[in-house]
């Protein structure tokens, strides 16, 4: 397990790297490359993911509250039960990708790109979903209490699965 605490890893190249449990908090990622990268478990709170690739990458148990990605992939990476709270993702890309069961309180998750994401038991409640694309997502048993569906395009999800209390 390695500590990255506070440091500036920007435009670094971490693809197809084992990181399981090593520690990113507060961190510069803009453009850093994770592509297929083993992240389990691993901190990632109050870091800048602005336009990281993520791709493909494992992220179960990931903790990545209160960080700041604009634009970036998260496509097709396996993020069940990581922590999103609070984070600010606008025009991120979660394509594909599996966040059953994450945390998603409180993100700001405007223009998002959720096609065919499984959002199975994930929390979204007082998410801001303002024009995200949710086409084809599965909701299952998730919490969408106080969401702002502003927008969104909600074409063949099937919201009555979802949960919309406390």
């Amino acid at each position: 397990m390695a500590d990255h605490f506070g440091k500036s890893l920007s435009g670094e190249d971490f693809s197809n790297q084992d990181l399981q449990d090593d520690n990113f908090d507060e961190c510069r990622l803009e453009k850093t490359n994770f592509e297929s990268a083993n992240l389990y478990g691993v901190g990632l709170s109050w870091s800048v993911l602005t336009e990281a690739n993520f791709k493909g990458a494992t992220l179960k148990w990931a903790d990545v509250h209160s960080s700041y990605g604009i634009g970036a992939s998260f496509e097709d990476a396996d993020c069940e039960s990581a922590n999103f709270t609070d984070c600010k993702l606008r025009g991120a890309s979660f394509k594909g990708a599996n966040l059953s069961h994450a945390e998603l309180y409180n993100a700001s998750l405007q223009k998002v790109d959720f096609r065919g994401a499984d959002l199975s038991g994930a929390n979204l409640s007082h998410a801001d979903l303002t024009g995200a694309d949710l086409r084809g997502a599965i909701l299952d048993g998730a919490l969408i209490y106080d969401v702002d569906l502003t927008d969104a395009n909600l074409e063949g999800v099937d919201l009555s699965k979802a949960v919309e209390k406390r």
